[in-house]
């Protein structure tokens, strides 16, 4: 360019195409092509390549000079402003074709990509991303959903209500998508479409894009029952799917650039949805096959067949479109232990006549059936829930009750995949508190931002009926509390065995689980909701001249093992901004097979907050920050200007604890009494409750237990390091 003021400034060229003769005359060029040229379509087309070349730049000029130069079809080219292009070439009947994707702006893909699906574009990889730039082949399952009666709608509704419940169906059917990780096609009028496979591929892409359909036909119900007492009609959906081979990418430049699937399965699933009754689903047999070959684990079918026709009067006005079947139709039921329990099914899926395909063989077509569909979410959920009577929450299927604690209660879940999660759920009572629910929602925040293979992952977040939700690991072990609370009836069984974590692990959750068996109210969760340091104990209501309780003891290698990982997972976390604030036992949760996990950061502070939020100061209404005899003194007293040296000191009383079987500060319970004991506490030294304890482990574990923060480890890192020499000795 040789312009003054540069036009290409701030403007991002997707798919520039021009067309170019043997003569290397420009046949066409697109208007993206022409911006970058900064000229009018008239003064470029006809124009030799060499004049163009001379008012480009790098090696997009030398690309100009000669497009056959070379052999490859597809590289990289950079102009002198920087700009790097993606040059694919293609050379028939003597016209060659040239498209030219920027590919040095990563922003603008994500501009181009957001809008259509839900997932994080910085999660999204090369190879995911390179669809947005080159069109590629892949499978995918479409889901179309149709509002069969909305152009009835026309002219008999004043316009802006016709606007405003197209916008439902639009949003209601798009959101359904979204939330299964399907990608949104462009909508036509009263059809919706999406697909699942890319730019993110599932192996389970039908079931998603199944999922997906009986979402979109339950929100159109939610929305309608509500239209409907309102005086307003808003038309019943259905939806058709359909699975194979598609082109999928980026298409159109400028203001047409979209992204966009193309091939026979989305239209035959667009055709299934225009052809289908209202709540109905139908599924090509491409679909079902590929469904049914990528199940969720657990899962099975059984298939039969019906003396029955199926009535195929709703479907005459496609009388040109649909086939009876010639064969008995078959009948398929799918589910989890389905083929030993029938009434275990979760789809049905019935053979009902074959779509005319054009080709020479007909589609099969079936009605699915969600038989489960006591599975779409009820309302009030958030009353039933809090009795423990729910069995969903929205697109989970809820298995048991695995926690609870004074904030909510942790379930053990299934997603509609087969995936088996950990559900936290507010209370009722907690859920009418705004402050509650932010920290609640700020916690799955903050986990986000630190994935560490040490801190419990966060999925999703989110709220249904009232009931606002974490979606979580789940976590098939126990907190480092239920180990240290552990009894000797709970470890009778390690007796002549190895002693290792995992042995003593198991060992507790056999015990746990045979009191249970016998009082099925007792708690057995594994989980830091139910932490047995949040209540009372002898260690923490015995008389001043009491001797307290001694807990189980870890053997030191263990106990050393233990707090390295927790040590890296927390400054992890420091590392990224994060201040845990409420370390203790029943928040580092332990695999089967004794890895742990730092879980809960409801109470974490983010760096450069100023601690003015209600959620991150204290008060003396006994709103704790934190759990007092985990607590550093500087925190006890104010939250606001705490650092790193607070959860140093959090991880001392935890190795105290492990060390010796106590903690090191027994709370009385009255919580202004223990903040000013706290200030000047020095704690028993570890070796006068264990002899056995190596002296440089005793001065490891007072020096981060020091009042004074100065006196502390300077950071966590610094701790970590110190166990790991005293490790190697």
């Amino acid at each position: 360019m040789t312009t003054n003021e540069n036009p290409q400034d701030g403007v991002i060229f997707h798919s520039m195409v021009a067309s170019i003769s043997a003569s290397r005359g420009v046949l066409y060029a697109n208007t993206a092509f022409c911006a970058y040229l900064a000229l009018p379509v008239e003064q470029i087309v006809g124009r030799d390549l060499a004049e163009l070349a001379a008012l480009t730049s790098g090696e997009i000029s030398e690309f100009l000079l000669d497009p056959q130069a070379s052999s490859m079809p597809n590289r990289l080219l950079a102009d002198s402003e920087g700009r790097v292009f993606e040059i694919k070439t293609a050379t028939r009947h003597g016209i060659t074709d040239v498209i030219f994707d920027e590919v040095s702006a990563a922003d603008s893909l994500e501009r181009f990509l957001t809008p259509v699906s839900s997932i994080p574009f910085d999660q999204l990889g090369e190879d995911e991303l390179r669809t947005i730039r080159i069109p590629d082949l892949r499978f995918i399952s479409c889901c179309a959903a149709s509002m069969p009666s909305a152009s009835n709608l026309a002219g008999k509704i004043p316009p802006l209500e016709h606007r405003v419940l197209t916008g439902v169906f639009l949003e209601e059917t798009s959101e359904a998508l979204l939330a299964h990780g399907c990608t949104l096609l462009p909508p036509r009028g009263s059809l919706a479409s999406g697909f699942a496979g890319a730019p993110r591929y599932h192996a389970d892409h039908s079931l998603r894009a199944l999922e997906a359909a009986f979402e979109q036909v339950w929100r159109i119900e939610r929305v309608r029952s509500n239209c409907n007492a309102d005086g307003r009609e808003l038309p019943p959906i259905a939806v058709g799917l359909a699975s194979g081979n598609a082109i999928v990418g980026g298409f159109g430049s400028g203001r047409t650039a979209v992204y966009l699937a193309e091939g026979e399965c989305v239209e035959t699933a667009e055709r299934l949805a225009r052809i289908a009754s209202p709540g109905e689903v139908l599924v090509s047999k491409t679909t079902l096959d590929h469904l049914l070959s990528n199940l969720p684990p657990d899962w099975h079918t059984t298939e039969s067949t019906s003396d029955d026709e199926p009535d195929l009067s709703p479907y005459m006005s496609h009388a040109g479109s649909v086939i009876p079947l010639e064969n008995s139709p078959r009948l398929l039921l799918s589910g989890p232990g389905v083929d030993t329990d029938p009434s275990l099914a979760f789809y049905r899926f019935e053979e009902i006549w074959r779509l005319d395909s054009g080709n020479a063989q007909p589609v099969p077509v079936y009605r699915a059936i969600r038989i489960a569909d006591a599975a779409a979410p009820q309302n009030d959920s958030a009353t039933i829930l809090e009795s423990g009577f729910v069995t969903r929450l929205g697109k989970y299927r809820l298995a048991e009750v695995i926690g609870s604690g004074g904030m909510g209660r942790v379930w053990k879940a299934q997603d509609a995949y087969g995936n088996t999660v950990a559900i936290k759920t507010l209370h009722t009572s907690s859920a009418d508190s705004p402050d509650s629910i932010k920290r609640f929602r700020r916690e799955a925040e903050i986990m986000s931002r630190i994935p560490h293979r040490n801190i419990c992952r966060i999925f999703e977040t989110g709220e249904h009926d009232g009931t606002h939700f974490l979606v979580m690991e789940l976590v098939e072990g126990l907190t480092l509390s239920d180990i240290l609370h552990a009894n000797a009836a709970s470890t009778a069984s390690r007796s002549g065995k190895s002693s290792d974590l995992p042995s003593l692990i198991a060992a507790v959750r056999k015990h746990r689980s045979s009191i249970h068996k016998k009082n099925p109210d007792a708690d057995s969760s594994n989980s830091s909701d139910s932490d047995p340091d949040e209540n009372p104990d002898e260690d923490s209501e015995h008389s001043p001249g009491d001797t307290p309780k001694t807990g189980h003891i870890l053997p030191v290698d263990q106990a050393i093992g233990l707090m390295e990982r927790v040590c890296e997972a927390v400054e992890f976390a420091h590392q990224h901004g994060v201040l845990h604030r409420d370390l203790k036992p029943g928040n580092i949760l332990l695999r089967a097979d004794g890895d742990p996990l730092v879980a809960d950061f409801g109470l974490a502070k983010l760096s450069g907050e100023t601690g003015t939020d209600k959620s991150a100061s204290l008060s003396l209404s006994g709103n704790v920050l934190g759990t007092v005899e985990n607590m550093a003194p500087e925190q006890a007293e104010s939250s606001k200007n705490i650092d790193s040296r607070a959860d140093v000191y959090a991880l001392g009383t935890i190795l105290y604890q492990m060390c010796t079987g106590r903690k090191h500060f027994a709370a009385t319970g009255n919580f202004i009494a223990d903040i000013q004991t706290l200030q000047t506490h020095e704690p028993l030294r570890p070796r006068a409750i264990n002899p056995s304890l190596d002296p440089d482990l005793e001065v490891i574990i007072l020096k981060c237990l020091r009042t004074v923060p100065d006196e502390r480890y300077r950071s966590v890192s610094a701790l970590l390091a110190d166990l790991q020499r005293f490790r190697r000795g």
